[in-house]
Order: C-alpha cells, then sequence, then structure tokens
C-alpha cells in the first residue's frame, strides 16, 4: 500500500490542529479536487447508493399516473424517508472513514476496498443513521407539535389570510417549530463527528459530542449554511434538467388522465429515469463533500477543549 502523497494540499495536513471555518469549507472541497479519479474510484459504491435511492424518489414522486391515497401517500413518504436516510447514512460512513485513514497516517487516495470498507465503516453507517433518526424523530414531533397548536388556536380571521389559506398566525408556528428544529438539531453535527472518531460507546460519545456542539453552536450553524447553501447551489444547476424532465411527464401525464389529448412517446420515461439517474450520480459527488467540513471543525474544538481543561487544571 502506498502511504505516501507527494501532493501538498490542506487534506495532508495533521487532522488535529486549529482551523478557520473558511478552511475546514476548503479542506472538504480539496477532498475531490485534490486526487478526483481516484476518490471516484473508492466511493463508487456509496455514490451509486445515493444516485439510485435519489432517482426513485424524485420519478416516483413526480409521476402523475399513480393516484396516491391518504394511505399510500404516507406509505411513499415513509419509503423516502428511510431510502434517504440510509443512502446518506453510506455517504457519511464513507467520508468518516477517509478521515479516520487520514489520522492513521495513510494515503487515502490509495487504500483499497476491502481496506475502507471494513467494520468500522458499518459501524460509521449504524452510527449515521442513530443521528439521522434523533434528525427525524425531532422533525416529526415539532411538526405534530405546530399541527396540534394550530388546532388549538383555530381560525385566525383578524390576522388576515395569505395564499395558500393560511393565516399569519398560523406561519409564525411553522417558521417557530422550524427554528427550534435547528436549534436542536446543529450541535447534532458535532454529536457525529465525536461518535465516528471517539469510539468510546455510542451513547457516551452521542453525549459528549451534543454538549460540545451546543459551546460551538454558533460556529457548526455558520459552516453548515455554507455547506448547504453551496450544495443547493450545485443541485439547481445539476438537477434542474432532469427535474424538469419529471415535471414534464408528470403534467402529460395528468393531463391524460383528465382526458385531455395529449400523448407522451413510450420512451419518455426510460429518458426521464436515465436523466435523473445521472444527475443524482453527479450530486451525489457534491455529497461527498457534506460532512467533511464537521469533521475538520470538531478538531478544532477538541484542541479548544482540551486547552480549557489544561486552564482549568492548573488553576
Amino acid at each position: 500500500m502506498d502511504n505516501q502523497d507527494n501532493n501538498k494540499s490542506a487534506w495532508n495536513e495533521p487532522f488535529y490542529q486549529t482551523r478557520s471555518i473558511g478552511k475546514c469549507l476548503s479542506i472538504g472541497i480539496s477532498f475531490l479536487s485534490n486526487r478526483f479519479l481516484q476518490i471516484m474510484k473508492l466511493a463508487l459504491p456509496v455514490i451509486c447508493i445515493l444516485a439510485l435511492f435519489t432517482t426513485i424518489v424524485v420519478y416516483v414522486r413526480c409521476d402523475a399516473s399513480l393516484e396516491y391515497s391518504i394511505g399510500q401517500t404516507l406509505l411513499f413518504k415513509v419509503f423516502a424517508t428511510v431510502a434517504m436516510t440510509v443512502a446518506v447514512a453510506f455517504v457519511a460512513a464513507f467520508v468518516y472513514r477517509c478521515v479516520d485513514v487520514n489520522i492513521e497516517g495513510l494515503n487515502v487516495y490509495s487504500v483499497g476496498y476491502k481496506y475502507l470498507y471494513n467494520k468500522r465503516f458499518f459501524n460509521n453507517v449504524i452510527i449515521a443513521l442513530i443521528v439521522s433518526a434523533i434528525f427525524v424523530i425531532v422533525a416529526v414531533c415539532l411538526y405534530l407539535l405546530a399541527s396540534l397548536l394550530i388546532q388549538w388556536i383555530g381560525p385566525d380571521e383578524n390576522a388576515g389570510m395569505v395564499q395558500g389559506g393560511f393565516s399569519i398566525t398560523h406561519i409564525a408556528v411553522g417558521a417557530g417549530a422550524v427554528l427550534l428544529f435547528v436549534a436542536v438539531t446543529v450541535p447534532l453535527y458535532m454529536a457525529i463527528s465525536v461518535m465516528m472518531l471517539e469510539r468510546n460507546g455510542i451513547f457516551t460519545d452521542l453525549k459528549r459530542g451534543y454538549v460540545l456542539g451546543w459551546k460551538k453552536w454558533g460556529r457548526v450553524f455558520a459552516l453548515e449554511m455554507l455547506v448547504v447553501i453551496l450544495i443547493l447551489i450545485a443541485a439547481l444547476f445539476v438537477m434542474a434538467p432532469a427535474y424538469v424532465l419529471s415535471l414534464m411527464q408528470h403534467s402529460a401525464t395528468l393531463s391524460r388522465m383528465q382526458g385531455d389529448a395529449v400523448d407522451i412517446p413510450a420512451y419518455f420515461s426510460v429518458i426521464t429515469i436515465g436523466s435523473l439517474f445521472i444527475s443524482s450520480l453527479v450530486m451525489s459527488v457534491f455529497m461527498l463533500c457534506r460532512y467533511l467540513p464537521h469533521a475538520y471543525l470538531y478538531a478544532t474544538a477538541k484542541l479548544e477543549e482540551n486547552d480549557e481543561e489544561t486552564v482549568v487544571a492548573k488553576s
């Protein structure tokens, strides 16, 4: 195995050192740009899983040939949530396994499948699923709480109605639920780094990482916003053509169901699925940078925490 890498980049620096938010973000980007083909070779199973599930979820969601009942709609939402959670968990596991390899002092760009996709990788998948489940549980609980609160408030005639039939008060409740979700879940990005990299027990690391995430809440949130904005910009350009094709099929099928003289070629579905898969594959590549910046922000937080403990011990 080649353990040396002559390409001087931020990815080859020691993991535990102080970095700015911008530096953490640039390392995530350099992960792909440094040795793109080598990383694609290693990440191929992961990005194919994510692209496949993304294609299925988007295509079924846009296909008007299925008339959803309430039960079918709920079933699809559950399936979509589970499928995407599993796919993203594999991405997170891959990213943190690469960080593990880097911390070990090995050249991540030349390790083999057997070394990368070992027991630790699948342990990472389980950890990512646990954290993702917490995200989903918090979101569902806040949604139900907001729904109950809106029902309790009842009609709000004095507030005035806005487009979509929701009152200003109802929108305020929904916005409050979203803000509370963000406030509660932001520390989980630090927690997942602790759980992936420290290995002192899943729930022990979850608790310690969550507390550390609250201490560094502002920086974690700022970094997350930057990562999300960059991914959304990429998605706007990468996924837009495939999404337009899906909407065209949706519109044509819906018109045909309503009795309009509209027809689409039989091969149009194949084109739509193909374009969705290719776009999702490209988007999955960008998703490889999703957790790396947070991993390197954790390295900074870890050093700061050690310094604080040293100061307290001396005093």
